[in-house]
């Protein structure tokens, strides 16, 4: 993963966190997509195959998510956030953000980077 981009992606949702920490009420939409995640993806089981992956696997042994605890990023399939982000016409960046606090709530995993890949 390219540290650059990397770098900037965590600066930018600091200053989300930060500017939104003030602002922040419970969103309706929020809930209903933390819902469709819900849905969509859980039961998860979490995997670890070493200290450097966390597979997050289905019901039938098919991982949805990898997850790199080091780096604190995540790879999902593009097409279903995609999907998910022409489902509810909401943007990508609070689309990942919901997403990122989902995991969180869930996992109690800290995502910085959310990288897409076609599946």
């Amino acid at each position: 993963m390219n540290k650059g981009v990397m770098e900037q992606n965590k600066l930018v949702d600091t200053l989300k966190r930060i500017v939104g920490a003030q602002t922040k009420q419970p969103d309706p939409i929020e809930r209903v997509v933390k819902k469709y995640f819900n849905f969509n993806f859980l039961p998860l089981k979490k995997l670890s195959s070493s200290e450097d992956i966390i597979f997050f696997m289905n019901e039938i042994g098919v991982a949805e998510f990898a997850y790199s605890p080091k780096f604190k990023a995540i790879r999902v399939k593009g097409r279903e956030f995609n999907d998910a982000q022409n489902m509810f016409n909401i943007d990508e960046d609070t689309l990942e953000q919901f997403f990122k606090d989902w995991m969180k709530e869930n996992f109690n995993v800290d995502i910085d980077y959310i990288d897409y890949y076609n599946s």
